[in-house]
C-alpha cells in the first residue's frame, strides 16, 4: 500500500488525476472495511483522531528516526 501512496505522489502531467484515481480505488478494492473507512478519512484531511497534524508528523519522524535501516533497499558498501 506504502508503493501504492508513492506512487499516487509520483503522478503528473495531462493523465495524471486518472492515474491518481486508479491507484485509489485499486487501494480501496484491496483494503478491508475498517482499513478503507481510515483510507477515505486521510484522503479528505479528515481524520478526527483528536490529534493535530503536527503530532502526526512528529511521531512520523520519530518512528523513521527509531527505525534500523531496510537492508534490501539500502545498499551499504563496506
Amino acid at each position: 500500500m506504502f508503493e501504492a501512496f508513492k506512487e499516487i505522489g509520483k503522478s503528473s502531467g495531462n493523465n495524471s488525476q486518472a492515474e491518481k484515481e486508479g491507484i485509489i480505488v485499486k487501494i480501496l478494492h484491496d483494503a478491508s472495511n475498517e482499513e478503507s473507512k481510515y483510507i477515505v478519512r486521510w484522503l479528505e484531511k479528515n481524520l478526527k483522531t483528536g490529534a493535530a497534524e503536527k503530532t502526526f508528523i512528529s511521531a512520523l519522524a520519530r518512528a523513521f528516526g527509531y527505525s534500523p535501516p531496510n537492508k534490501n533497499v539500502i545498499n551499504i558498501k563496506k
